[in-house]
């Protein structure tokens, strides 16, 4: 008996999955009615017959020995370039094995092999011109600023007219990435944020590194479409710049992110790219994420060479293009030992009074009072949601009531994450307590700068710069962690909470 093995193929161009199945049991029966042997099937799925990129085909070359035929259904599951069509049947036919097609019959006659040249050349031709087709479609939807398929970016979804629409419950995580970055934090801290949040990329992973750099450049957010921007398929290409023929088009979709936002996350982006940033530096800038200026930009730590010395000078620089107040930076060995200092000579002593003060604020009544009001606060939104509910199921939908809806969103956001902040800080702990866990941090001065990074993430709101004072903020309760640092419970301008170490600044 002979014997054969079986190529499948399943591509996107219009066809279903179970094409599979259909080429298979067409094999099967060929086989069947001629008294051949089916020994294997192989089968690659949602591959392109115009590249030889194929697993399993690959595979399927390589190792078959010892058999008569490779049988298809067609013979464009077998190839639609002839070039390659030609390579690959004679690699086969040196091993004594002929390709044949169910549907196409063909002997050993000259007008046999006149006629599958022709058909490979239809294929071929059937294969390019559709590719063009499709892409000439594309671009069609593209110059509409219409989505091209795949998953739209995490805060979009599409309409029915293949139009893009803001996701409001993604758009909230991407606008919170946005401010985390602005605001001076790196991948690591935003990730940690996201995830003690339970936020979730588009697919329903955890966040990484390389899905908050795509979110942070992708300019679609600030209503830019782009469409082929990567020639992902050509290897010589250099994928991180732009594909010569993408299309872009201004003011083509709903903002998640305003201009001026945009522009200072693009120009962080590029500060961090130029001097590699605190974040991947092999320095460690203990102030890294918490030094803020007296314009309120965030301070960066940065290094230059000494031209006389070639020594590396490490400090810290204003962001601040347009600020005009000094010092613009200032030197780590002239900020840094300030910082540590003050934290030993108030905070980590027996007799500190900010130990005492930290105990009044740890086992307040006021967290609790809060929790209430906030619990309230989100009962009242979740009510309001109903009413808009009731309104859509009626057929009232309207523009008031969905910038209605998006700014309840906002709001039951923020005060979730509040609430979540308050369980996990509300803790009672007694004077003892408090004073122990102090005494462990007495001789900060002599910790490595890794250790010391870490007390002052524990203990470290922020430290601010002005021209002749260093006023350092500390959490009102490092003992719950650090979770209220999330961008949503201490603004900027609100420090009440906050202890705060003020010192005149030695130059």
């Amino acid at each position: 008996m002979q014997t054969a093995v079986a190529y499948a193929r399943f591509s996107s161009d219009n066809q279903r999955e179970e094409s599979i199945d259909a080429q298979v049991r067409a094999i099967q029966e060929y086989c069947t009615q001629n008294d051949i042997e089916l020994l294997k099937i192989y089968s690659d799925e949602a591959m392109s017959g115009t590249t030889d990129d194929r697993p399993q085909f690959q595979k399927m070359i390589e190792e078959v020995e010892n058999i008569n035929y490779v049988i298809v259904h067609k013979l464009d599951r077998f190839a639609r370039n002839r070039y390659d069509s030609a390579v690959n049947k004679r690699k086969l036919r040196d091993k004594g094995i002929r390709v044949i097609s169910v549907l196409e019959r063909f002997d050993d006659s000259p007008e046999s092999v006149m006629l599958e040249s022709i058909i490979e050349g239809m294929n071929e031709y059937y294969s390019l011109n559709l590719s063009r087709e499709v892409k000439k479609g594309h671009r069609e939807n593209a110059l509409k600023a219409k989505h091209n398929g795949g998953s739209p970016p995490l805060g979009y979804d599409v309409d029915k007219d293949l139009y893009y629409i803001i996701n409001e419950d993604e758009a909230i995580i991407v606008r919170l990435i946005y401010k985390l970055y602005c605001d001076g934090h790196g991948y690591g801290k935003i990730i940690d944020i996201l995830s003690s949040n339970g936020y979730r990329t588009k697919v329903g992973n955890e966040f990484g590194k390389n899905s908050l750099y795509e979110i942070l450049r992708n300019e679609k957010y600030r209503g830019v479409y782009l469409y082929n921007r990567r020639k992902r398929m050509d290897k010589s290409y250099n994928n991180h710049k732009n594909s010569p023929n993408m299309i872009r088009i201004e003011d083509a979709m709903p903002k998640i992110i305003d201009d001026v936002t945009w522009e200072n996350v693009r120009d962080k982006r590029d500060v961090n790219k130029r001097k590699g940033g605190s974040f991947s530096s092999k320095f460690t800038y203990l102030l890294s994420g918490k030094l803020q200026h007296d314009c309120g930009a965030v301070m960066n730590g940065t290094v230059k060479t000494n031209k006389k010395s070639d020594n590396q000078v490490y400090y810290y620089r204003c962001e601040d293009k347009d600020c005009n107040i000094k010092p613009k930076s200032i030197q780590v060995n002239n900020i840094e030992p300030f910082v540590i200092n003050a934290l030993t000579t108030y905070l980590f002593n027996s007799d500190s009074t900010f130990a005492k003060e930290m105990y009044k604020r740890v086992n307040s009544k006021d967290d609790v009072a809060e929790f209430e009001l906030l619990k309230k606060r989100l009962d009242k939104i979740v009510r309001e949601e109903d009413k808009i509910t009731e309104a859509v199921v009626k057929g009232l939908l309207n523009d008031s009531l969905i910038a209605k809806n998006n700014d309840l969103q906002e709001q039951k956001t923020a005060i979730t994450i509040k609430i979540n902040n308050l369980k996990s800080d509300h803790k009672s702990y007694t004077m003892s307590e408090i004073n122990e866990y102090m005494k462990k941090y007495a001789d900060l001065k002599d910790f490595d700068r890794e250790a010391q990074k870490k007390v002052i993430d524990i203990f470290v709101h922020k430290v601010i710069l002005t021209e002749d004072r260093v006023r350092i903020l500390l959490y009102p309760n490092p003992f719950g962690g650090r979770a209220q640092d999330n961008g949503a419970s201490h603004p900027d301008h609100q420090y009440s909470r906050h202890l705060i170490i003020e010192m005149p600044r030695v130059a």
